[in-house]
């Protein structure tokens, strides 16, 4: 090629009209070679569902390599928008719940079956296929607070919390059950408890995860009202003391304190209160004692001193 024709040539191909027959080309090339056959690993999308109780999916769907034939164009189409299939676990006989591997002929056979095009289908490009399933179960669980309510300053619960539940139950993984002892459920926000309410509260996120819940909100019912102190000096009265003896104790008296709440204290009647001490015989020479008619909404009782000294007259 001469000089000017090699000049002429770099001339064409920097121009214009040189750059679109160079894309012409290519296109052609490319249209060509698209349209011969070749074989290609493309991915089947598995949709599973389960059909059997015994079976959980720990996953709804999964991608099986297969080997196959066709053009250019319908490879790089499989490449982008994959084959897919829907199987239930009956379509799978004699499955293992503790090694869920199923074959490639099992899987060919299902794809030949299912697929369009299945004469370009020439093999499952792996030798074999965990299906991600495992064995069901259920549990009851007992549902606890992670934290008690808020209460605003003086103010207590006069009685314990009441949940709308006595149990939850799970429905899941056997082995991500046997994980889990109880149903935790967090109160959500609130202000700082100054009356009677019921609140909301929600299973932890970190538990519902776990399988299917009967439920994942309960209510809580607190009874709340404001606490004030209270004092009492009371004598100690000793029972049991065999009708031989003459018993003397020190001190004779003993001082309570409690809080308690201010719907009770308005008709708190103090005669209502003992405070007694069991007769039995020991070499401390002491003896406990127990404060008895307190409520149940009581709280924080002291009893100074605990106990008694005791004496036998002679």
């Amino acid at each position: 090629m001469s000089k000017r024709q090699q000049h002429s040539k770099t001339i064409f191909l920097g121009s214009k009209q040189g750059l679109i027959f160079l894309v012409f080309a290519a296109v052609l090339w490319l249209l060509s070679a698209l349209s011969e056959t070749y074989t290609a690993v493309v991915p089947v999308r598995v949709e599973l569902e389960s059909d059997n109780d015994k079976f959980l999916l720990l996953s709804p769907q999964i991608e099986v390599p297969i080997r196959v034939s066709g053009t250019g164009f319908s490879l790089a189409y499989r490449k982008i928008a994959p084959y897919k299939i829907q199987l239930s676990t009956s379509d799978f006989p004699n499955l293992d719940i503790d090694s869920p591997d199923v074959g490639r002929a099992t899987f060919f056979a299902l794809f030949q079956k299912n697929l369009a095009n299945a004469n370009n289908l020439l093999a499952v490009n792996t030798d074999v296929v965990r299906l991600p399933i495992t064995s069901t179960a259920q549990k009851s669980l007992l549902p606890v607070l992670n934290a008690p309510p808020s209460l605003a300053e003086g103010y207590q619960l006069t009685s314990p919390l009441q949940l709308s539940v006595d149990s939850v139950s799970v429905f899941g993984s056997k082995f991500a059950l046997d994980n889990i002892e109880e149903a935790t459920f967090i109160i959500e926000k609130h202000k700082d408890l100054t009356s009677d309410v019921i609140l909301q509260a929600k299973l932890l996120d970190s538990l519902t995860s776990f399988g299917k819940w009967s439920t994942t909100s309960i209510e809580v019912s607190a009874k709340v009202d404001r606490y004030s102190d209270v004092s009492f000096d009371l004598p100690v009265v000793v029972k049991d003391v065999p009708d031989s003896s003459t018993l003397a104790i020190r001190p004779k008296k003993v001082t309570i304190k409690f809080a308690a709440p201010l719907s009770e204290l308005r008709s708190f009647d103090a005669s209502s209160l003992r405070v007694e001490a069991t007769f039995i015989a020991n070499t401390s020479g002491e003896l406990p004692v127990r404060v008895y008619g307190l409520s149940e909404s009581t709280k924080q009782l002291v009893v100074d001193p605990e106990v008694v000294q005791y004496f036998i007259v002679e």
